[in-house]
């Protein structure tokens, strides 16, 4: 799929001038275009065709189906598990965002704010990243426990680019039960967060034989000796300070706890 030469684009979008306009401006980019106006037609056309597209460009309110039952009838399809996803909408409440992320969506945008080459060049660097995790991709589980939306939507992206599967918890005591359910093989574990804190946290899954031994990296922006010195003699835990480290910084670390090798 990635190694054609010439890009493939699946728009599934039902309205019919935007559809064109659309297939009209990848085609004078030099990309071809599966053009469908309507989700049925683009599952159809996926479940019973043998070349896939390098990605799925994919307007979040169609008439026949939202965007989370596209992804789920979209993953029921093994070869299709892979194909990267861009989602576009008119709205984009954090609540849809992360769902979709969580699905596999690659982006979310809103239409207002990207004009056509934008969302274009942003499709381009997706392939290209997915391309690069196709190489890489594993079966290792990330949970990231974070209260903030955006930072969850920006470890979630970078997490799922870099090959890994990622859930989200937004408090600690559904991280907790996450845990309890997932069994993650690392923890993204932020400190200040609603119901349960992370040190609190960090603290029972050390506390349980059947969570002891998961690694944590402990995300925060607070600044404190203490906390930092207690949390650095718990077995197998990091701490990092947010703004000090760049996304790449984290994955890598990721990789090095997970005895990775890195492709960032």
């Amino acid at each position: 799929m990635i190694n054609k030469q010439k890009l493939t684009i699946m728009v599934v979008e039902d309205e019919n001038l935007l559809l064109q306009a659309i297939s009209k401006k990848l085609e004078l980019d030099d990309i071809s275009t599966i053009a469908c106006s309507s989700g049925k037609q683009a599952i159809d056309r996926l479940n019973s065709s043998s070349e896939l597209p390098d990605a799925i460009w994919l307007d979040y309110q169609l008439k026949d189906m939202d965007g989370i039952e596209f992804m789920g009838q979209l993953k029921k399809n093994e070869k299709c598990k892979q194909i990267p996803v861009i989602i576009e909408s008119n709205s984009a409440s954090e609540d849809k965002v992360n769902n979709m992320l969580a699905l596999g969506a690659k982006r979310y945008l809103l239409k207002a704010e990207y004009r056509l080459k934008d969302i274009i060049e942003i499709i381009k660097t997706v392939i290209e990243e997915s391309s690069k995790a196709d190489k890489k991709i594993n079966t290792h589980k990330i949970l990231v426990v974070d209260d903030e939306p955006l930072v969850i939507k920006a470890l979630t992206e970078k997490l799922s680019e870099a090959g890994f599967l990622v859930f989200t918890a937004y408090n600690g005591e559904e991280a907790l039960l996450k845990v309890e359910k997932i069994k993650p093989d690392l923890i993204l574990l932020d400190i200040i967060m609603p119901k349960l804190d992370g040190i609190s946290v960090l603290k029972r899954l050390k506390a349980s034989s059947k969570t002891m031994d998961i690694p944590v990296i402990i995300l925060t922006n607070l600044y404190d000796d203490k906390k930092i010195s207690e949390v650095l003699r718990t077995n197998n835990t990091d701490y990092l300070v947010k703004v000090e480290f760049t996304l790449n910084d984290i994955v890598e670390l990721v990789n090095k706890k997970l005895k990775i090798k890195s492709f960032v």
